[in-house]
């Protein structure tokens, strides 16, 4: 049998002293019974039924027809103190041999889901003005979710077995440190991935986030991971954001974000990796009456063979919808990007077009087109219309995607 980790044995230890108690640490007088801290709690519920559809050239069409349902309870809080849980599941409602999944293709085209079923969260938490945490399987999402993210977009989110601890000294700083003991990955445990699988990990994260001004926030963090099945995504990072707006008028706004970061090999690594590659990012968007106009330019870079790597981010929302580039090429990319968004009727949309080219050796990989279309149903219920075009220069190959999804939540908002 596997030992064991420590954060394992801690959540064991912590939830049996719970149960041998009856109640949670805390004196009757001020807790409540257990019976009104679960009743006065809220349910989640979630129903997500897509479409998803690929063409790619040299392969068989790829379709899968899923629902993925979420239910669970959060508790009140009573002096800070709450639960959550929550069980998902993904049903494949037509032929799973009708579609590739990562890591085996069957010869169609490629699309990132599977039957699961799973506890999703389960965490203990607490919160007070200055200080709060975590401690149990939880969603995780730090910034933009470049580096530390809940691939939301997928039907089986990502979430993390971690120990995470807050501090809000002041209403303009934001401390997170946290223990990351497993990642549970949108393939789950069957992934004939190892890297979509679940991935034991040993790894540290500190965030920091700053409002310096109205006009100007930056956050800065450090990023220490290690996987013990998938050592070539081990690495340390360590970097910044900062995201604001410049001086505009009423009815037009300029709004920015760049980030810059550096990524090294560590202890977890192979040993054939040594490496020191670059993150940049920069964006200017402006809103206006009629919608919205974004240009941005990322670079994940490549030194020694070795690409900047992100595996822990929500990638679906980065370098196209295609899923062309979830892992880095080993000679980096280049993507500049530029997006139109607004809204016709009840229609909110989007259009972006991407050129995308390797970091190093000048290499032209492809372009991409995207369009989003979104329709309120009713209270709760969205629908989402998503695809995207990639036209292959020298990397991958020409590909079609298409999906049409519905997402119900519970209470409607």
């Amino acid at each position: 049998m596997k030992k064991l980790s420590k954060i394992r044995e801690f959540r064991l230890a912590a939830l049996a002293a719970i149960a041998s108690t009856g109640t949670f640490p805390l004196q009757a007088d001020e807790a409540g019974n257990l019976q009104e801290w679960i009743s006065s709690g809220s349910l989640i519920l979630n129903e997500r039924l897509r479409f998803e559809y690929v063409d790619q050239d040299g392969l068989e069409t790829g379709e899968a027809f899923t629902l993925r349902s979420r239910l669970g309870w959060q508790t009140a809080s009573m002096n800070g103190v709450s639960a959550t849980v929550d069980f998902e599941n993904v049903a494949v409602i037509n032929d799973a041999s009708d579609y590739g999944v990562p890591g085996m293709t069957r010869g169609r085209g490629v699309i990132a889901d599977m039957e699961v079923t799973e506890i999703n969260q389960y965490f203990i938490g607490y919160k007070d003005e200055t200080i709060n945490g975590k401690l149990g399987r939880q969603r995780w999402i730090l910034d933009n979710a470049r580096f530390i993210g809940n691939v939301g977009w997928r039907q089986n989110e990502q979430t993390y077995d971690a120990a995470v601890f807050g501090m809000t000294p002041n209403a303009n700083t934001t401390l997170q440190f946290g223990y990351i003991d497993n990642v549970n990955r949108i393939l789950g445990n069957d992934s004939p991935a190892a890297a979509l699988g679940n991935l034991e990990s040993d790894s540290f994260v500190a965030h920091g986030a700053f409002k310096v001004s109205p006009e100007f926030n930056v956050s800065a963090f450090g990023y220490l991971l290690d996987f013990d099945d998938a050592a070539a995504l081990s690495s340390d990072t360590f970097g910044f954001r900062a995201t604001g707006t410049l001086p505009s008028q009423d009815d037009f706004k300029l709004s920015y974000a760049a980030s810059y970061a550096i990524q090294s090999d560590n202890g977890g690594s192979p040993a054939s990796a040594d490496y020191d590659a670059d993150y940049i990012s920069a964006e200017i968007k402006a809103t206006f009456a009629g919608g919205s106009l974004t240009a941005g330019y990322e670079v994940l870079g490549s030194d020694n063979g070795v690409s900047f790597k992100t595996p822990l981010a929500t990638l679906h929302a980065f370098n196209g919808w295609s899923d062309k580039f979830l892992g880095t090429p080993a000679t980096g990319i280049e993507d500049f990007y530029i997006s139109y968004g607004g809204k016709v009727g009840q229609f909110p949309f989007a259009i972006i077009y991407h050129d995308f080219s390797s970091d190093v050796g000048g290499i032209d990989y492809g372009t991409e087109i995207d369009g989003l279309l979104k329709y309120k149903v009713a209270d709760g219920l969205m629908s989402v219309l998503k695809v995207s075009f990639y036209d292959a220069d020298s990397f991958s190959a020409d590909t079609t995607k298409i999906s049409l999804q519905f997402d119900y939540s519970f209470p409607g908002k």
